[in-house]
């Protein structure tokens, strides 16, 4: 960072959304450099994203100015799926995005030789040039952000680029890869500024960091060694935490939605009735036994067996395209051609038809939450009362001003639209929804998929405390993460999995990080040798295949 020049000045920039609205950026001061990964950081909702794009020129400043204009790129957090469109036609349009004329390769052939020169040299063994051929909506998140990234930051006109969150769907080993790619182009004089919740992988490459709190600019330094940590969770926090995500819903609350569905009380000793039965008698209550399910675009999943007991968490983790990926397709019923059997609560269970599922207590956090978790244009409170009207018939008047009076502290503005959400609002509200809700009926089976994406530090750890809360009645918690970090914090029992098939470490593995991150890579020992049991599937009375086996086509 020779030249201390800025490449861009911020002053006294504010911002609203509409006239008259509650400022969501005040007074912000700050210069941008040429050769410099300066990290953005803040809990969710604190402004960063806004911010990026009135620096982008995608938003306008209600006051203030921003001085200089160098051709600046944003890679949202929120990537925009285009139907019936190719992986390379899909990176072809971010590539060139702003260029304002179609370059002269933009031919099929010529197209897929410049983005595979790029990508090749870029990521070298991580890069899969026959991804460039799949429909984009069939790649997987993971490879579409970092593919993306990696393309930003090759643009020749680019002197400033702006990464929100690009890491947040990542393994550790492609984050680790794309920060040694930003590394080189920042010593080439391109500024990149990345939004991050991630200190731990960001702060050893980065050169600054500004921390955005209330839409206000809290702390800035040039300091990034680790021990800054907690000097930058405090100017997040202000040493409290205004914004909770509730650990249970009053009681109160309880009673007034049960009226509203004339659903009655917990009967009995108070514990959950699901279906007209609980269980105790040593049953699993949700187990796949040799489950294969081939994909045309990924891994198949092979003989894939394991079972959850009533009140536990069983993390499953991996690379996203060696299983990850695919076992969330089969679980929330974007793929219903498999072999092998599926048990819920003693009973089989069809994986083709999620309202069914939830209608039987099953609650669906995704990973792609834009596209599957929300409808951007509905309000917050409609995006979380949407399946209580359809599955339980209950009136919108009273439904609109009791999920405002139950989630009033939740610190989201419920009436504003789910669209201009932060990626940690977003995940908020659905976690928020199918967690939390009292208007779901005693959920007994929660499967999240990388359930902390997009949120900071503070709000992660209050995650973890929750799952764990909401499974000890009866419930039980199916996590898939990618962050083999996070599936050892929350699982009883942690699972991994490599090219389709799941293995199950001994436990006394779980504290050796170095021996865990092997294992996440694939190099496991077989399940008679130490390290490593079997299936993980525990015995299943009650389960039956009839119904429950759907064969291939």
């Amino acid at each position: 960072m020779e030249d201390r020049t800025p490449l861009l000045s911020i002053s006294n920039l504010s911002f609203s959304y509409f006239p008259g609205a509650k400022r969501v950026l005040s007074n912000i001061n700050l210069d941008l450099f040429p050769g410099e990964l300066h990290l953005l950081i803040g809990e969710n909702g604190a402004g960063k994203s806004t911010l990026a794009s009135c620096i982008a020129g995608n938003r306008k400043p209600g006051s203030g100015r921003i001085s200089g204009s160098p051709s600046t790129r944003l890679l949202s957090q929120h990537l925009i799926s285009i139907p019936e469109t190719t992986f390379q036609e899909y990176l072809w349009l971010i590539f060139t995005q702003g260029s304002g004329r179609l370059p002269h390769w933009s031919t099929p052939g010529s197209r897929k030789r410049k983005l595979s020169s790029i990508l090749e040299e870029a990521l070298g063994e991580f890069f899969n040039p026959e991804s460039l051929d799949e429909q984009v909506a069939l790649t997987s998140s993971n490879l579409q952000h970092l593919y993306a990234a990696i393309l930003l930051l090759n643009r020749t006109d680019a002197r400033m680029v702006i990464l929100d969150e690009p890491t947040a769907v990542l393994s550790e080993q492609e984050a680790g890869i794309l920060y040694e790619n930003i590394t080189r182009k920042t010593r080439s004089g391109l500024h990149v500024t990345v939004i991050t919740h991630r200190l731990d992988e960001a702060l050893p490459f980065s050169d600054r960091y500004t921390v955005i709190r209330n839409g206000r600019i809290a702390a800035g330094s040039t300091n990034t060694a680790a021990d800054q940590k907690d000097v930058i969770h405090r100017a997040m926090f202000g040493g409290g935490n205004s914004h909770q995500v509730p650990r249970e819903i009053p009681a109160s609350d309880h009673r007034s939605f049960a009226a509203l569905r004339d659903c009655g009380e917990p009967q009995g000793n108070g514990e959950p009735q699901r279906d007209g039965q609980t269980l105790g008698d040593g049953t699993p209550l949700f187990s796949l036994h040799n489950v294969h399910a081939d994909f045309p675009d990924l891994c198949p999943l092979q003989d894939v067996s394991f079972s959850l007991e009533p009140g536990e968490v069983l993390s499953i983790t991996g690379i996203r395209d060696e299983g990850l990926e695919q076992l969330e397709r089969l679980l929330s019923g974007r793929f219903g051609r498999l072999k092998g059997s599926v048990g819920y609560m003693g009973k089989a269970l069809s994986l083709k038809n999620m309202s069914d599922m939830r209608k039987r207590g099953i609650r669906f956090v995704p990973s792609q939450r834009n596209r599957f978790g929300l409808a951007r244009s509905l309000r917050g409170f409609e995006n979380i009362g949407i399946h209580m009207i359809r599955e339980q018939n209950i009136p919108w008047k009273h439904l609109k001003r009791e999920i405002l009076k139950v989630f009033d502290t939740s610190g989201l503005d419920l009436l504003r639209p789910s669209g201009e959400y932060s990626g940690g609002m977003v995940q908020r509200m659905i976690l928020h929804r199918e967690l939390f809700s009292p208007l779901s009926r005693h959920p007994a089976l929660f499967i999240l998929a990388d359930p902390s994406w997009g949120l900071d530090a503070q709000r992660r750890e209050k995650l973890y405390d929750d799952i764990r809360s909401c499974v000890q009645s009866n419930a039980a918690a199916l996590v898939i993460s990618s962050e083999l970090t996070e599936a050892i914090a929350l699982g009883d029992r942690v699972a991994i999995i490599h090219e389709g098939k799941i293995r199950f470490p001994d436990p006394e593995a779980y504290a050796d990080l170095q021996l865990m991150e092997r294992y996440f890579l694939g190099q496991m020992p077989e399940g008679n040798e130490p390290g490593m049991q079997g299936s993980g599937e525990q015995s299943s009375p009650g389960i039956h295949d009839d119904g429950g086996c759907v064969e291939a086509e």
